[in-house]
């Protein structure tokens, strides 16, 4: 199978140092150390989503 190389563009889109949860996230905002800002960055965010606390914060 051969695989044609292309360039692409991706939109804006949020990274992280290190994988954290939404839970995980979401207590330390609780706890005053983090802060939520710009955590709802496309209709994909995990953060403040019970059933998606388990999830990488996005």
């Amino acid at each position: 199978m051969k695989v044609q190389n292309r360039s692409v563009q991706v939109s804006d889109y949020c990274l992280d140092r290190r994988e954290v949860t939404a839970a995980d996230h979401e207590a330390c905002v609780k706890r005053g150390a983090c802060d939520d800002e710009e955590l709802e960055c496309d209709s994909a965010f995990t953060y403040k989503k019970p059933a998606l606390g388990g999830h990488p914060i996005n």
